[in-house]
């Protein structure tokens, strides 16, 4: 059998250094452990910046999209201003139109049944046609410029 070893005591700084080495290693993990706190507030901080900003750019476009509708409000606005007045004006004039029609129906109506008493009308003299005179005619043997009773044609 082998012989056994012996046991031999540790140095004594040897468990000052696995104190200290301990110690070193819990210390580095409680930074490391408040480093990730940190980190992880600033990515909350920063997560809700972002949201923040996320936010104020959809109210902005909403801001823009609310101007957008209130001008288009307004021009809707003006056109049917305009087209009410024209459709008003339109009225007018029809109304003028139809007063005009009834003024001229009722003075075709009363030419219609005459006045009260007759006038005399101009005799009006039926359509007749002027027929030209009758030119003697022309004998083919002849000179030109000369007419059937010897006088030269008078142009």
């Amino acid at each position: 059998m082998p012989a056994p070893l012996d046991f031999q005591p540790s140095p004594p700084w040897l468990h000052w250094f696995q104190i200290g080495f301990t110690s070193m290693l819990l210390v580095l993990f409680l930074v490391i452990l408040g480093r990730s706190r940190d980190q992880s507030l600033e990515l909350r901080t920063l997560q809700q910046r972002i949201q923040v900003l996320e936010r104020n750019r959809a109210l902005e476009k909403a801001a823009n999209q609310d101007g957008q509708l209130q001008v288009m409000a307004q021009r809707l606005q003006e056109i049917e201003a305009r087209e009410g007045e024209r459709l008003e004006q339109a009225d007018q004039e029809r109304q003028m139109l139809r007063q005009t029609i009834l003024e001229l129906r009722a003075k075709i109506q009363r030419a219609a049944v005459g006045p009260q008493t007759p006038t005399a009308y101009p005799a009006v003299a039926p359509l007749r046609r002027e027929i030209p005179p009758k030119r003697a005619p022309t004998s083919l043997l002849r000179p030109p410029g000369q007419e059937s009773n010897g006088e030269p044609e008078q142009r």
